[in-house]
């Protein structure tokens, strides 16, 4: 049997994705709701002078406590010249 997925009311992880995906330096950003937190995964470029203390504190002040991913993980990309 399929577990059913709880999504609380007014949390929409796709607008926090959104968000992220505008932040300077970001190539990818990945959101979703799980075991009753809001998980993020973000790749920036080596030289986004974000890290994941000031993602999420941006998130809190522009978004809202209740579309500030718990759980922020980062993965450093260089960009590549061919």
């Amino acid at each position: 049997m399929a577990a059913t997925m709880y999504l609380p009311k007014g949390i929409i992880p796709k607008l926090t994705e959104s968000y992220l995906m505008n932040l300077v330096g970001v190539v990818d950003a990945s959101v979703w709701w799980e075991e009753g937190s809001l998980n993020a995964h973000v790749v920036v470029l080596d030289d986004a002078p974000f890290d994941a203390k000031s993602m999420r504190s941006c998130c809190m002040q522009d978004l809202g406590i209740h579309q500030t991913p718990r759980s922020l993980t980062i993965a450093c990309r260089r960009l590549r010249v061919a």
